[in-house]
């Protein structure tokens, strides 16, 4: 599908119409060429102007967030800088459980699509990111969910230096506010197809030049069920930037039940044109003053058209706000105090709101790095001044080894004073030693009545009594002697064929990183498998279920009865889902959004051994051992529908296959990896480090940039290229015999579950 291509930033607003007429008789081209001037004979000089986006979303139902998503994205490095900001928001107004979350998918693809390429024009990048969202609406209906058809709105805009770039589709609107006159912008653009086509979504682009003090409201149809357009003219004329967003966002929070608007405010640094702006170029443009003034009277005196409608307005005495009151049969009503009152706490707390997240956020960044930067200086003085200390200690002993040497009588005296308070301390224990001596002596006959007994024996009696004696005493000690020096001599051996330390080994492998630490988040009991969906870290023991994210407390969900044990999970992340498989080969989904346990319906094939599992977009991918095929189920209502053999061909399955996928399958087999592509076994070779390993899990997704691969004996954790070649690798003793592994490359992490149940974490950087 082309994206049709209207060009306005130089034909006047009343020929609008006609050329959206053309676009339809393909007599497009030969109009423009009349009617659009050289820009070369013109050279336009301008500032580019600061940009400021409010995103208002207005979800008063739970159940509803799933159904609408508004979009802010912003180029990430210089590179991306020329693309502009890319803003919008999708909604869909079916709020069945099978479109709920297809808005999150079509954003992430958007923006994905639109940065993939700096070097492309920002038109290309903007059509190509148009077309992949039209193409992903089509595969979604293939698979036979096509309960949004007819029912999804969308805006998207590219702000880049002075010109907005944008798309509607569905009810969306696109209002230009300048000099005080609105005019819907984006009129006529929608597809006009009777019958929804899902490749004709957003079917037209529309582009033009901004100028300062411009305002842009992105909004749905629904708006106008609370203001008129003059009135939202009025609120953007009576107030300033922020206050004229928080009485929008007030109204809307306070009427409707879902609604996303976005306003975008354009204006100078310093506020003030320079003299080469001040220059008005003669150019006819549909966002030009002079198209406005055509058919709108010029406003003379706006401070006198403002005090008439004062009359209509209420102001808070004690804030100061100003609340827009209806009339009713030419009388102004006096709305109720307590609601007035509410208003006005609700615009407090937006107020506090905007101040902590422009001012205070930086001052909790600023007090926190003094912190950091107090402590080290802290921490460095301490060492100072034990070293200073070790110095002293080292320099008061060399001077009195000195004073020692020089004068023997001192030497004396303090041999004396130590022998002194030796004897003094050790006179209890010699007493003690007495009386064991004493004690001993009772048993034991003297000498001199020994040396009778040996003389009154005869010669063969001393003989023996020799004998006897040399066996008691002098045998054990030769004994003794001939252990130690046998002892010895395996200790040296030992010592000889000692084998080299661990990190020894590795120390010479390819970017090994030795980590010193593991941080804990909990312990488990009979933790088994872990992923990670949209941020959120998830270990699934065999009942139930712990979610955990940074800065939350770990919650855990218990598995309905009769479900089964859980065996394995995966995320399908464009619906936010867990699918979790257990004993009982039932798939069982599981959201954050609403964390309530569903069965989904799904046939596997009779005498299956379903070992892993991994899903792709809106599909499910099972490997089955007993068949060695890999099956793909579409999601359907309720669940999912009718398998279709993947694989082209028998795969060999083991117990510990692990399964990961992109646009292509990766299957784990001993020391290799397997590559599969449209069901075919294709080449592929990752580099293999110093010392051989074992993968035993493996890790990827469509959106992550590596592939990831664990060897839990060695304690080693991989990361790989799409194209096999190692960029760096972890190590750690306590990886050793883990349980499971989870990667989320968003917030730099891996996730582990370790032999004895503990849950930690590291950060590649």
């Amino acid at each position: 599908m082309l994206l049709q291509k209207i060009r306005l930033e130089f034909i006047c607003f009343s020929k609008a119409q006609t050329i959206r007429k053309l676009i339809k008789k393909k007599a497009i081209g030969t109009y423009l060429k009349q009617i659009m001037p050289k820009i070369s004979e013109k050279e336009k000089v301008f500032n580019i102007l600061e940009k400021e986006v409010n995103v208002i979303s207005a979800v008063n139902n739970a159940k509803l967030a799933p159904y609408l998503d508004i979009f802010e994205h912003y180029p990430e490095n210089i590179l991306l800088q020329p693309l502009g900001i890319l803003t919008g928001f999708f909604r869909i107004n079916d709020f069945s459980e099978e479109s709920a979350y297809i808005v999150n998918f079509l954003s992430s693809l958007l923006k994905k699509e639109y940065y993939a390429n700096p070097k492309r024009s920002i038109d290309n990048s903007f059509d190509s990111a148009l077309r992949k969202v039209n193409l992903a609406l089509s595969e979604i209906a293939k698979e036979g969910n096509i309960n949004w058809l007819g029912r999804i709105e969308g805006a998207v805009c590219v702000l880049e230096k002075n010109n907005l770039h944008f798309s509607v589709c569905g009810n969306s609107k696109i209002l230009l506010i300048r000099n005080q006159i609105i005019t819907e912008v984006s009129k006529d653009l929608s597809s006009e197809e009777k019958e929804p086509n899902p490749l004709k979504t957003f079917a037209n682009v529309s582009s033009g030049r901004l100028d300062n003090g411009d305002k842009i409201i992105v909004c749905s149809e629904d708006i106008f069920d609370i203001f008129s357009l003059n009135e939202i003219k009025k609120g953007s004329v009576r107030f300033q930037k922020e206050k004229f967003v928080q009485f929008v966002k007030t109204a809307l929070t306070n009427k409707l039940e879902i609604i996303g608007t976005i306003i975008i405010d354009l204006f100078e640094k310093n506020e003030e044109k320079s003299a080469a702006q001040k220059k008005n170029i003669e150019t006819l443009n549909v966002f030009s003053e002079k198209t406005f003034e055509k058919n709108t009277p010029k406003i003379n005196n706006l401070k006198e058209i403002l005090k008439k409608e004062d009359k209509n307005e209420y102001t808070d005495e004690k804030t100061g706000h100003i609340y827009i009151q209806e009339e009713k049969n030419g009388e102004m009503e006096k709305g109720n105090s307590y609601a007035g009152y509410w208003i006005v706490a609700k615009e407090k707390l937006f107020d506090f709101y905007c101040w902590f997240k422009n001012k205070s956020r930086k001052e909790l960044l600023s007090i926190g790095k003094s912190i950091t930067k107090a402590r080290k200086e802290i921490t460095a003085k301490i060492k100072k001044r034990q070293e200073e200390k070790r110095i002293e200690k080292a320099e008061l002993e060399k001077k009195q080894a000195e004073i020692t040497e020089n004068n023997p009588a001192t030497s004396e005296i303090s041999t004396q004073k130590e022998t002194f308070f030796k004897l003094i301390g050790q006179e209890p224990e010699r007493k003690k030693e007495a009386e064991k001596n004493i004690r001993f002596a009772r048993f034991i006959p003297g000498i001199g009545k020994i040396k009778t007994i040996f003389s009154s024996l005869s010669g063969k009696q001393k003989l023996y009594t020799i004998a006897v004696i040399a066996i008691i005493f002098i045998f054990p000690l030769v004994f003794i002697k001939i252990q130690n020096s046998i002892k010895n001599k395996s200790v040296s051996e030992q010592i000889q064929e000692k084998v080299p330390d661990e990190r020894e080994v590795l120390s010479k492998e390819k970017n090994i990183t030795f980590l010193k630490l593991l941080t804990s988040i909990t312990k488990l009991e009979d933790a088994r498998n872990a992923t990670v969906l949209n941020e959120k870290l998830l270990i699934a023991t065999p009942d139930k279920i712990i979610s955990w994210a940074r800065n939350e407390e770990v919650k855990d969900y218990l598995l309905p009865e009769n479900s089964g044990k859980i065996l394995a999970m995966t995320a399908m992340e464009d619906l936010n889902l867990v699918l979790i498989l257990t004993d009982q080969k039932k798939i069982i989904s599981w959201s954050p959004a609403s964390p309530v346990f569903k069965d989904n319906q799904i046939e596997f094939p009779e005498n299956s051994d379903i070992k892993s599992m991994a899903a792709y977009m809106t599909y499910l991918y099972v490997a089955d051992k007993n068949s060695g095929k890999i099956y793909r189920y579409p999601r359907a209502e309720g669940g999912f529908g009718i398998r279709t053999e993947w694989s082209k061909e028998n795969i060999n399955l083991s117990d510990g296959t692990s399964m990961a996928i992109d646009e292509n399958i990766y299957l784990n087999d001993g020391e290799q990896v397997i590559k599969l592509f449209k069901g075919n076994v294709q080449p592929f070779m990752i580099e293999q480090p110093a010392k051989n390993f074992n993968v035993d899990k493996i890790i990827t997704g469509n959106k992550m940039g590596s592939i990831y691969l664990a060897d839990k004996a060695q304690g080693r954790i991989f990361e790989y290229s799409k194209d096999g070649s190692l960029i760096r690798q972890y190590y750690h003793e306590d990886i050793k015999g883990s349980v499971d592994f989870a990667i989320d490359e968003s917030n730099q992490s891996v996730y582990i579950i370790l032999h004895d149940g503990s849950i930690s974490f590291f950060t590649f950087n």
